[in-house]
């Protein structure tokens, strides 16, 4: 019986003298993905970004940006941001238009630039082995704003009384909501990916009405940008 509780007590005791190692190298592989790679908090962080829109039935857009950052706290942020846009009718349009279709003005409005500023949430942050080799940091982020949208529209002239087509230009007040994952390659570097729906107030002409209508649009765009934290 001693022999056994002997050999028993020998037995765990190598056991454990064999786990300890791997435990805290484990152990310390998750500490060290657990924690975070840099705050945030306080710094500067500028992104030229691009994009393009997606799932348009009329108008089609894609430019470039650039947006300033500043991280007030870990979770929270404040970003200014100008956007250009190159824009024009999808092919179902041209199509429409060519048979003697017609769309009213508010549904064919088309976006030039953008100018607002926004509130920047970052509700989950971590990390991620990749392939084993390094631990990738990555912040998911949601954020909502206010600003100026330049519009463009091309009014359809009436070809029975010799009217050509014109591009009629305004600016209405409008906002913007999205959300993304941004990735750290390095301390002062991210790349994100985001997507983000501007959403504005587009008004002009209803043929069937001969009059002015307004209709609130949705542009949804898809980003892609590159921060640099300052």
């Amino acid at each position: 019986m001693r022999r056994t509780l002997a050999a028993a007590l020998v037995t765990i005791f190598v056991l454990v003298a064999v786990s300890l190692p791997v435990m805290a190298e484990e152990n310390e592989k998750i500490q060290v993905l657990q924690k975070k790679f840099f705050t945030n908090s306080g710094k500067h962080e500028l992104t030229p970004f691009f994009f393009t829109t997606m799932a348009s039935s009329y108008t089609w857009s894609t430019g470039a940006g650039l947006s300033y950052t500043y991280h007030i706290i870990e979770p929270l942020a404040v970003q200014a941001e100008g956007i250009y846009m190159w824009n024009g009718e999808t092919s179902l349009w041209d199509q429409l238009h060519k048979q003697g279709g017609y769309i009213d003005e508010p549904d064919r409005m088309r976006m030039n630039y953008y100018a607002g500023a926004n509130v920047v949430w970052y509700p989950f942050y971590g990390k991620f082995d990749l392939f084993g080799y390094a631990a990738v940091n990555y912040n998911i982020y949601l954020l909502g704003g206010v600003g100026y949208v330049g519009t463009e529209v091309t009014r359809i002239g009436d070809k029975q009384k010799g009217g050509v087509d014109s591009e009629v230009k305004g600016g209405t007040i409008g906002g913007s909501v999205g959300g993304g994952i941004q990735f750290w390659a390095l301390k002062w570097l991210d790349v994100k990916v985001e997507f983000r729906d501007f959403i504005y107030n587009a008004k002009g002409l209803n043929e069937a009405q001969d009059a002015d209508m307004s209709k609130v649009r949705n542009n949804a765009v898809f980003i892609l940008g590159v921060g640099f934290l300052l």
